[in-house]
């Protein structure tokens, strides 16, 4: 699975970390949006849309993004943080998430600060 991320942003690069060492398999592939060539990892996305929330993107080109792609995500890493991911996914929890994901991508840099 592709994670398209921000890879300037503190709180993303702690994510992606977290991930990373929750996940023996290799499930994930974490590429910044931020490269050159996006356009090679995220088919029919542009770099605007990549910037403004993370995107998961599933073998067969399945396209998630903000809070619903974050739980999708959730949903490979072992124990607690896996069954969180799919009790999460499902609405309308994940409905509820999503605007509080919106602010949160929109001011990740200052709060990011903050931290």
């Amino acid at each position: 699975m592709k994670i398209i991320y921000d890879g300037e942003c503190p709180v993303c690069l702690s994510l992606k970390e977290f991930a990373e060492t929750r996940d023996p398999e290799g499930t994930f592939e974490f590429v910044p949006f931020q490269v050159e060539n996006l356009a090679e990892h995220a088919e029919g996305l542009t770099r605007q849309e990549t910037s403004q929330a993370l995107y998961a993107i599933t073998e067969d080109g399945n396209q998630t993004r903000g809070a619903r792609a974050v739980f999708e995500m959730m949903k490979f890493l072992p124990g607690f943080w896996g069954v969180a991911g799919k009790i999460l996914s499902i609405p309308p929890l994940a409905w509820l998430a999503e605007p509080a994901y919106g602010l949160f991508a929109r001011h990740r840099h200052k709060i990011s600060q903050w931290l």
